[in-house]
């Protein structure tokens, strides 16, 4: 095939780089970009055959050598390997220049490595030669085109000039190719640990339901029996067994609440929490929780003080999460006063929420571990105020439910200093969220 130099030579070189540039750029399919840029330069610059070695990585990093051919079958190459870096390739691989000859078996560069010294048995002649390096934007060489032609001066300057200005394209529509492929791949794992999530979600909540259901029923039968008992129901009992009972229902009470930690923390963790907001009295959720928490406060001898709220004071809150956040945070003061201490709660309003503020003469909180008492199972040594153990749960949970409703929950404490939390909740309905969010209650 012979090769015809338009008559105004820059305005085709112009319209056919454009042409295939524009046609290869809006590829991304990587095999397909690579065949389609071969196919044509070999065809442009009027070569027997044509190749185009590039390396790309696979997916754990390895780098592979591929290559697309033009004008001849794979058979021709099956089995001569990937072309090395010989003095004759090696400017093309390290993209330091373009090689055109027009006899390469009289180039002093070639044929100077064994074991063939030069084109190997069985391979397609070659005469003329011109080899073009792929190089990315980012100074990378992606890899080269090589084309071959068993007579003497095939190649001219033009040919030269035409293929080194489709190897930018290529090197562009070859690195988005590679974006999107790795974008792709990204995305497909990110679904697939999604789906994996899910699924561990879903029987983490079916093993959390198994348990829930298997301890709190005989714990529940041990509490009601410890009362019966206590009661008399079964006979008179002594003051000594009374007070071992008394510590059977405090246990029992005690494991029950670890469990329904444990459950609320599941269902919070796994978006399984309903919320049915309305406006909420903050004077009536607030002045009812002493009597809720007195028989911890006698056995610690703990004074309480609540400085009551205006009677127009409202949240936008569900009601029974509300109050469970209160007694999480109430508990938790109680947990860590040590005693003869004392618990302050008080109540206030900005324009926009409601800020309640629960105190205690506790050992405080230090100053880097603020955040780190809403970690889930996270328990601070807060001293020796004969706390019991529980699952480090309470204020997470209570952070969580807060900022649900579209409040929060922060702490604010200094070592020696007592400890401080400040729950913020919403005065009225925000017009972007939600009504509720949909799930188990």
């Amino acid at each position: 095939m012979t090769f015809e130099r338009p008559d105004s030579e820059e305005a085709t070189l112009f319209h056919t780089l454009q042409r295939i540039g524009s046609a290869i750029t809006a590829e991304l399919d990587l095999e397909k970009i690579t065949q389609t840029v071969t196919d044509a330069t070999t065809d442009l610059s009027g070569a027997q055959f044509g190749a185009f070695f590039y390396s790309i990585n696979d997916q754990v990093g390895k780098r592979l050598t591929l290559y697309t051919l033009s004008g001849a079958s794979r058979d021709a190459f099956a089995s001569f390997g990937h072309p090395r870096a010989t003095p004759v390739f090696a400017p093309t691989f390290e993209g330091t220049a373009i090689v055109r000859s027009d006899d390469i078996t009289r180039d002093p560069r070639y044929g100077q490595f064994g074991p063939h010294h030069g084109m190997p048995k069985g391979h397609l002649p070659v005469r003329s030669y011109l080899a073009v390096p792929v190089i990315s934007r980012t100074g990378e060489v992606i890899g080269g085109l090589f084309f071959g032609h068993e007579q003497s001066g095939v190649f001219t300057a033009y040919h030269e000039r035409l293929v080194a200005g489709i190897a930018p394209w290529a090197a562009v529509a070859m690195d988005n190719a590679r974006l999107y492929a790795a974008e792709r791949l990204a995305r497909a794992e990110a679904e697939d640990a999604m789906r994996h999530a899910e699924l561990a979600n879903k029987a983490k909540a079916e093993f959390l339901a198994n348990m829930s259901h298997e301890l709190r029923t005989p714990l529940n039968a041990i509490g009601g029996y410890a009362e019966l008992l206590s009661e008399g129901i079964r006979g008179p009992v002594t003051e000594a067994q009374l007070a071992d009972l008394h510590r059977i229902k405090r246990s029992q009470l005690h494991l029950l609440g670890l469990i329904n930690d444990i459950l609320n923390f599941a269902k919070i963790d796994a978006g399984r929490v309903n919320f049915q907001p309305r406006d909420v009295s903050m004077n009536k959720a607030l002045g009812g929780l002493e009597e809720l928490i007195a028989p911890q406060m006698l056995e610690k001898r703990i004074t309480y003080d609540y400085d009551c709220c205006d009677a127009s004071y409202t949240a936008f809150v569900d009601p029974e999460r509300l109050q469970q956040v209160l007694l999480n945070l109430l508990s938790n003061a109680v947990k860590f006063t040590p005693p003869g201490g004392a618990i302050r709660v008080n109540c206030g309003a900005t324009p926009e929420s409601m800020v309640v503020r629960v105190y205690d003469t506790g050992i405080g909180i230090p100053a880097d571990k603020l955040e780190a008492v809403f970690e889930p199972f996270v328990q601070l040594d807060r001293g020796a105020s004969g706390a019991s153990l529980g699952t480090g749960l309470g204020l997470s949970i209570s952070r969580d439910l807060a900022r649900a409703m579209g409040g929060d929950l922060v702490a604010e404490s200094g070592v020696d200093l007592g400890a401080s939390l400040r729950l913020t909740l919403p005065r009225r309905m925000r017009v972007d969220a939600p009504e509720a969010a949909v799930g188990e209650s």
